[in-house]
């Protein structure tokens, strides 16, 4: 009896190990899909099929951003994230400014002060050799005291305007990390990480446009030259790291990578061509590799945007990156250089994909441009070889997403193409109004492109690209879209966009 008992015993234990495993393991798959961690979700620009609800509800919450928005918004939970930059005095700036005038206002109206106590003294000591009457020497206190005030005050008002227009704080640009709830759209906090000399911003690229990624801890933001920022989901910054990034034409835009306990960077500048992971606790360096620039071509400038992305084979992760004229393969855990080939790549924004082995990667140098194919090799280490390479309808803004053995690109002209991902075979291609810079996202089966004025056209995703319906913004949108499980954000150039299924609010606008 003694031995059954402990048998059946021992085959609950088991049973309630095992269902507590298994709701673990469901739990975290229901957290993990309905986050947006960084640049398109994962970096492949495709949202999980758990999230493939139809746009049918309308706008749920619409919150104004300051600042020109060009970096994308990334999720975790209920919570959002953002960077902007606005011209503007920053709050360092401003307490100092402040601090002087009223040292000044005050230190003038404490000799003022004394001043008037001793020009009193004297009149009161001769008026009291005339008089002493109770009443007149009251009186008389009472107006020395209302004269000594009274040249204390406007010599203090005065001192501090003459201290408020001879130092008053110049415009800056100022950097910032937003966060605002999921569900109604509320600013939570806006903290202020960086202040530099004033670059103001254009049409094409702010101080902020790299898009910044989170670990469901931290978020972490780079703008550049003016360094890299970790905070906490309270807002306060845990480090900054401001070692030397050289300036660059349009700003910093190549948004960082998270891999384990790193923070991956990327910078490519006329000056200098690199990789930087820092430790994403302490923000301290844990190596760097520096990218040779391969000679000078027909565009003098050697600046470049795109973002790495992360590639798993054999056991190995690498981080591959497109750059001026070359496409480069790095061990993750080290930095090692493993591969670096050459392109005719001489202007470089989209960021590469992956899917099954094969990258896909595109550039431009007013002519010729390309959209290259190359298969990594089975070990990891050696060269990739080239699949198939084309000069038509090639992206130069919009980075391209993979579905399915499909490839799907629009042009900065609005032509939309579906390829085949192994030899590049053209199976559809479709003209879109507009121009377009916002990258291409594929939530469940379908393809979302947003064109430059704010229109995004709903397409399915396979070989024909039938068009299935519009959102419309009303205003400019450079940023791509960031996808949970039942909200979809769409950032213009001065809103954020909560669209999705509602039960609970009323339809504001309709969005087929």
């Amino acid at each position: 009896m003694a031995d059954g008992g402990d048998s059946r015993h021992g085959r609950v234990t088991m049973a309630l190990c095992i269902a507590a495993v298994g709701f673990a393991f469901v739990s975290n798959l229901q957290v993990s899909v309905g986050h947006w961690l960084g640049w398109r979700g994962d970096g492949t620009g495709v949202a999980s099929p758990s999230t493939a609800k139809a746009m049918q509800s309308g706008v749920i919450w619409k919150t104004p951003i300051t600042g020109i928005g060009h970096s994308s918004p990334i999720v975790f939970g209920n919570r959002v994230f953002v960077t902007t930059a606005v011209d503007g005095v920053g709050s360092a700036a401003r307490a100092t400014h402040l601090t002087i005038v009223a040292t000044v206002g005050l230190g003038f109206g404490v000799a003022a002060w004394i001043l008037a106590d001793v020009c009193v003294r004297s009149r009161r000591t001769r008026r009291d050799a005339e008089t002493d009457t109770p009443t007149h020497q009251s009186k008389m206190r009472a107006r020395f005291v209302a004269l000594r005030l009274t040249v204390v005050v406007f010599t203090a008002v005065a001192a501090g305007s003459l201290a408020h227009w001879y130092v008053r704080p110049t415009d800056q640009t100022l950097r910032f990390v937003m966060c605002l709830d999921l569900n109604s759209g509320a600013i939570l906090w806006r903290t202020e990480c960086a202040t530099g000399p004033l670059l103001g911003a254009t049409r094409l690229t702010s101080a902020a446009s790299a898009t910044p990624v989170t670990d469901g801890e931290n978020v972490f933001a780079c703008f550049g030259t003016a360094g890299t920022y970790c905070l906490d989901y309270e807002g306060k910054i845990r480090w900054r790291n401001e070692d030397g990034v050289p300036d660059i034409l349009y700003k910093a835009a190549s948004s960082p990578v998270i891999w384990n306990d790193l923070l991956i960077l990327t910078h490519d500048t006329d000056s200098r061509s690199f990789t930087v992971a820092l430790d994403k606790e302490t923000g301290t360096r844990k190596w760097i590799s520096d990218r040779k620039l391969v000679g000078r071509g027909r565009r003098r400038r050697m600046d470049a945007y795109s973002t790495p992305i992360i590639v798993e084979r054999n056991d190995q992760v690498y981080l591959i990156h497109d750059s001026y004229r070359q496409l480069c393969c790095y061990e993750v855990k080290s930095g090692r250089k493993v591969w670096c080939i050459p392109t005719d790549a001489e202007q470089v924004v989209t960021s590469p994909v992956e899917s099954d082995g094969i990258v896909v990667f595109s550039g431009e140098c007013n002519h010729p441009i390309h959209l290259t194919a190359v298969r990594l090799n089975l070990d990891g280490g050696s060269e990739p070889e080239q699949l198939w390479q084309t000069t038509k309808q090639v992206p130069v803004v919009c980075s391209p997403v993979i579905l399915n053995g499909l490839l799907f690109t629009v042009s900065k002209s609005g032509i939309a193409t579906c390829r085949d991902l192994r030899t590049g075979k053209v199976f559809s291609r479709l003209r879109l109004p507009g121009r377009y810079y916002a990258s291409a996202t594929i939530i469940g089966n379908e393809l979302y492109l947003s064109n430059l004025d704010g229109l995004t056209t709903r397409l399915t995703a396979d070989r024909d690209m039938t068009p299935i319906g519009e959102f419309d913004l009303g205003e400019g949108m450079y940023a791509s879209i960031a996808v949970t499980d039942h909200y979809y954000l769409f950032r213009s150039l001065s809103t954020l966009v909560c669209v999705g299924r509602s039960d609970e609010r009323p339809l504001v606008q309709s969005v087929d």
